[in-house]
């Protein structure tokens, strides 16, 4: 993290939310370079797949 902002200011109901959210504040940039872009994106739907799928199995208990 950069400067004195901590990792738990990010947090929003989970670890894979708050990565979810940090990426989607990144991704509204218009300065970033295409390859991070990308990278971003597929942090993103890495992220967003572990909170479906935890929202899969907290609905199935």
């Amino acid at each position: 993290m950069a400067g004195d902002i901590e990792a738990h200011e990010y947090r929003l109901g989970s670890p894979a939310a708050s990565i979810v959210g940090m990426t989607q504040q990144l991704l509204e940039r218009t300065d970033l370079d295409q390859e991070v872009v990308t990278r971003l994106h597929a942090i993103r739907d890495l992220a967003l797949d572990i909170v479906r799928e935890s929202k899969r199995e907290s609905l199935s208990t």
